[in-house]
């Protein structure tokens, strides 16, 4: 058993409160920033979720909850705290993000995703000079630089490309990383996981993004033409998507992505940019097969651009759009993940990653649907009937919307 003390942000997160979970598991002592209100029992529920029981008092004893914000200079601790920190922590594992990607959300995407990683970067360096401290950064793989179709394991230069804010702000934090290693030999590893889903053999999760924005988009279309038209639904969609039906997406289990973390943290390495990324990635088509399948619908056809001209938008197809505005580009394209250096510290032999398959998306599918309906159940009919059908030709399902309408959430 592990006795290091781990530092950990974003503990409330998903990537966090899994690390959080699995570090306790381990043997180590764990202090976790948290923000807002009641800290320790926000982080306690997360923690329940994550293992299906009450924290037990042998974990619980090595669990300590600071409030505080990474948006701030010295994360918004007291002297006496980072006092206490210095003397005490071993690694420091940064898992706080936002996934926001709209340009009217950069100051707050920068405030979190860069300053906030500056002024861990800083404290760590402080803590450093009384004992030797290690930080790891939980970066994306969708900020790595593509060479020839392929992500690298490799530092994106300035100027890289990016689909969104949210890609451009991890390889702006990469970089500060990269640096606080270069100028002050600060010891860093970072980590890019693929798009993370639930656990391999339950499909539990605590946050529901990326794949399940999509997942979820579907989910509340289904239940639109469920309540406005009853007995009249055939369950056929007829819903287009602008996607790429063999494009490759990159899901990688929580508990893989955990794990694969902890042992390169332990092991003897070279590079400090480690892809955490499945070597046998899923279609799209599949996905959505899937989907499909767990909802009992059909009538999702993926499609290119040349559709949508040749006949416009339904309303449906819109809201579908709009909904999955941050997923849509990975629908349509997906690089081929380099995972030579983190093979070189993890073999497939010893930590395979899990293939996504039927079986593997009807645990994650269901685990999350069964939440949706939960949230379904409390809200009132006259919520999710904000969109009313109206007459179309046989076989076909159009919706009209009210002034402000838009799928229940």
């Amino acid at each position: 058993m592990d006795r290091r003390t781990a530092f950990v942000t974003g503990a409330t997160g998903f990537v966090g409160s899994f690390l959080t979970a699995f570090l306790l598991h381990q043997g180590y002592r764990v202090v976790a920033l948290v923000r807002g209100p009641l800290p320790r029992q926000r982080l306690t529920e997360v923690l329940c979720e994550v293992d299906g029981e009450r924290l037990g008092p042998t974990l619980a004893a090595r669990l300590e909850v600071i409030g505080g914000d990474v948006r701030h200079a010295q994360l918004g601790l007291s002297e006496d705290a980072q006092r206490w920190l210095s003397t005490v922590v071993d690694e420091v594992w940064h898992c706080a993000t936002s996934f926001k990607f709209h340009p009217c959300h950069r100051d707050e995407v920068i405030a979190h995703n860069v300053t906030g990683t500056k002024h861990l970067l800083d404290l760590t360096f402080r803590w450093q000079q009384s004992r030797p401290v290690s930080f790891f950064y939980v970066s994306t793989a969708y900020a790595a630089p593509l060479r020839e179709g392929v992500a690298r394991e490799e530092l994106a230069p300035v100027g890289a490309p990016a689909r969104n804010l949210y890609e451009w702000s991890k390889q702006e934090a990469e970089r500060l990383v990269v640096a606080y290693h270069e100028r002050y030999a600060l010891p860093v590893t970072i980590f890019r996981p693929a798009i993370i889903v639930g656990h391999t053999h339950t499909g539990k999760a605590v946050r529901f993004t990326g794949y399940y924005e999509v997942l979820r988009a579907v989910a509340l279309l289904v239940r639109n033409l469920e309540v406005n038209l009853g007995r009249q639904f055939d369950r056929n969609l007829h819903l287009r998507v602008r996607a790429q039906p063999e494009t490759a997406l990159n899901l990688v289990p929580i508990d893989f992505v955990v794990e694969a973390m902890w042992r390169v943290s332990r092991a003897s390495r070279e590079g400090i940019i480690f892809h955490l990324a499945n070597e046998t990635p899923v279609l799209v088509t599949d996905l959505f097969q899937y989907a499909c399948e767990e909802l009992e619908v059909t009538g999702i056809d993926l499609v290119g651009e040349e559709s949508f001209r040749a006949r416009p938008m339904t309303s449906f197809e819109r809201l579908f759009e709009r909904r999955t505005r941050f997923q849509a580009p990975y629908l349509l394209d997906g690089p081929w993940f380099d995972t030579t250096q983190f093979r070189a510290c993890v073999p497939a032999q010893v930590l395979p990653c899990p293939t996504i398959d039927a079986a593997f998306m009807r645990r994650v599918n269901r685990y999350y649907l069964a939440i949706l309906d939960r949230q379904f159940e409390a809200i009132p009919l006259t919520s999710v009937s904000s969109i009313v059908p109206s007459a179309t030709r046989p076989g076909q399902v159009s919706l009209a919307l009210p002034p402000g309408g838009g799928l229940a959430s």
